[in-house]
């Protein structure tokens, strides 16, 4: 893309796949807001790979990050103000640890009612496909009021564990502050994983190999009062960004519970990984799904996109279902 802007990330690097993920759920975001326009990611290898957005010719990091942020308040604006006029918590569907049929019918119907009140479609389009990435039409085998979910959810384990509920807490305590200031932090900020959300409550969706050492600290018999404050924190925008890119990831029916591209399953507890490529070339939305989807991260769109590695994040469980994704690793295979 020559004669484009670059914008280098500072934070969000592929070591994580909460860095993954964060990097394309910016450039659905930014693609979604302007759809006018045309937007690319590629990787770059310094400090690791991280990701570098391809805008427009004029546009700044400020111009970047205030697109994103009205974008971001657009869609979660209903959600934030459902759950602050008395949503409840209790209408999560995965707040017992399931997947209700009813309750995430429920959910998903609220906040499109709320979307479409406010007169912001693009927020009730975001909610629906979020509804379709979570969960397949396939009922969980050994309850037939659950429905299967994906694997890319670490929220699966036992006790009031919500992935729903997390994610709204999230965003109200963005849109509670500066939420262009947030995305900018995410972005062009060494990340310090030093926020939290009032009240104790998860402050992250667990895609970062850091996020779940409360749980692991605890699991090895170890005090968790010293260290509590300094492990529970994380970067609450990076992980919204990191929501919006879930899309690109949805559910597909297969002969056993539910898939999703790239991910490779485990065994009986679900445990298993997902790869995913990174590229020099810069792609744009399209691009990135189509490379997303492909069976094999070699041939064709990923030599056009100069795939140059293939990374794997696998999944991992503590105790008695407290899941986390792990530090990205070399694929076994090369491009």
């Amino acid at each position: 893309m020559s004669g484009w802007v670059e914008l280098p990330g500072v934070g969000p690097d592929a070591g994580s796949l909460l860095g993954y993920l964060c990097a394309l759920g910016t450039l659905r975001a930014v693609t979604l807001a302007r759809p006018e326009e045309t937007f690319g990611l590629a990787w770059r290898l310094g400090v690791g790979w991280r990701p570098v957005w391809y805008c427009p010719r004029g546009y700044t990091e400020d111009d970047f990050c205030e697109v994103i942020a009205r974008w971001l308040a657009n869609v979660f604006t209903p959600a934030v103000q459902w759950l602050g006029q008395g949503g409840s918590t209790s209408d999560t569907p995965d707040i017992q640890n399931m997947f209700d049929r009813e309750r995430i019918g429920r959910l998903f119907q609220q906040l499109g009612s709320a979307s479409n009140q406010l007169g912001t479609a693009a927020a009730a389009e975001a909610w629906a496909q979020l509804a379709a990435w979570t969960t397949g039409e396939r009922v969980d085998e050994n309850d037939e009021d659950k429905v299967a979910v994906t694997p890319l959810s670490a929220f699966a384990g036992a006790g009031r564990q919500s992935f729903y509920l997390t994610l709204l807490e999230l965003t109200r305590h963005i849109s509670q502050s500066d939420p262009k200031a947030e995305v900018r932090r995410a972005l062009f900020s060494r990340w310090r994983f030093d926020q939290s959300v009032p009240g104790g409550g998860s402050s992250a969706l667990r895609w970062h190999p850091r996020d779940d050492l409360f749980h692991r600290v605890a699991y090895a018999g170890e005090s968790r009062s010293a260290v509590g404050t300094l492990i529970r924190g994380s970067e609450l925008a990076a992980n919204v960004l990191a929501s919006v890119a879930l899309p690109l990831y949805p559910v597909a029916l297969a002969t056993a519970g539910v898939r999703v591209p790239g991910y490779r399953a485990g065994d009986n507890w679900g445990i298993g990984a997902l790869v995913f490529p990174l590229w020099r070339r810069a792609l744009d939305l399209d691009g990135v799904r189509t490379l997303l989807w492909q069976p094999s991260h070699a041939g064709g769109v990923a030599a056009a996109a100069d795939v140059v590695q293939v990374l794997v994040a696998r999944r991992q469980v503590v105790g008695k279902g407290y899941y986390y994704f792990a530090s990205t690793e070399a694929a076994e295979f090369a491009p």
